[in-house]
């Protein structure tokens, strides 16, 4: 029989307060037919947003698992979608173009194209925030499509872009474990973070903007001081880490590994809480809004579907 890759959520409840998490509950398969190349919360946690090879984004409910909606792209190559920071539409990105898809009638409003190959999107307000095969990142008016800043300070290929949760800062990461911090309005460099050996995979501002959390392909996972550029905490696995995150109240930290774990850690001190064991490499782990569950994602290859223990 013919092995096909399913993308798995896998929901964990998680508890305030106790010593560490309870046992794996439920798994839900996500029904794409290809690899799922992005999945997002929603900012409400009501809602999962997950991309594919398969060209299609799609919509669900975080609580129930079932498919709220199918957005089916005719584009090339789609590789990323994200939640605008209202939570009224969706933006797609594909190879080289930037599609605004309204969530209510499922149909694309607006093509923003010729975006350098745009490797990655983040939205605040009526901004996007795109990185480009040309090593540039930009800065461009949504509903016009205007470029209003260019942040071309870094000399390697950049591997990720996003904005701070209050819109003010822009972060760019390298391929050699660099990232740099902007004024949004200026495009002012304002600071330089050197530590990781390799590539960055992952980059998350906390709620409050006054850390970021940093995942490598160096096996760690690393949590920055925003103001100062200190180095706080190295977060270690025995792979590389391709996907970090805050909690919600920014005390907790969970990261995500192709060593088949997801961790998470105390974010005050670095130590490890939790390791949550996974049957293949994690591509992701998530704080739901309420800080009651993680979701992770695991690539498998499978017959079928499979269910937790």
């Amino acid at each position: 029989m013919k092995k096909l890759m399913f993308f798995f959520l896998v929901m964990c409840n998680f508890v305030l307060g106790q010593s560490g998490l309870d046992r794996l509950r439920m798994v839900v398969p996500v029904g794409h037919s290809g690899p799922v190349n992005s999945a997002v919360f929603s900012r409400d946690g009501r809602f999962i947003l997950t991309s594919s090879d398969d060209n299609t984004a799609r919509i669900w409910d975080s609580k129930s698992g079932k498919e709220l909606k199918v957005l089916t792209c005719q584009i090339d190559k789609l590789k990323s979608a994200n939640f605008t920071h209202d939570g009224m539409s969706v933006i797609i990105r594909s190879q080289d173009s930037i599609g605004i898809w309204d969530i209510n009638s499922g149909k694309e409003k607006k093509v923003i194209s010729n975006t350098n190959g745009a490797p990655a999107i983040s939205n605040f307000g009526n901004l996007i925030l795109t990185i480009g095969d040309d090593f540039l990142a930009r800065i461009i008016e949504m509903d016009s499509g205007k470029e209003l800043q260019v942040l071309n300070t870094q000399k390697n290929k950049i591997n990720l872009a996003l904005f701070s949760n209050d819109g003010k800062l822009a972060l760019t990461a390298n391929e050699n474990g660099t990232f740099y911090i902007y004024d949004v309005v200026t495009g002012t460099e304002l600071k330089v973070y050197r530590g990781h050996t390799s590539a960055i995979s992952s980059a998350k501002f906390s709620l409050d903007n006054k850390l970021v959390i940093t995942s490598s392909s160096d096996n760690t996972a690393m949590i920055w001081e925003v103001k100062t550029g200190k180095l706080l905490h190295t977060l270690e696995h025995e792979w590389f880490v391709g996907y970090a995150n805050f909690s919600a109240d920014n005390k907790l930290a969970t990261t995500a590994s192709s060593d088949r774990t997801a961790r998470v850690w105390d974010v005050e001190s670095g130590k490890l809480i939790k390791v949550l064991y996974h049957k293949s490499m994690v591509a992701a782990s998530i704080f739901s809004t309420d800080n009651k569950f993680i979701i992770t994602g695991e690539f498998t290859f499978a017959d079928g579907f499979f269910t937790s223990d």
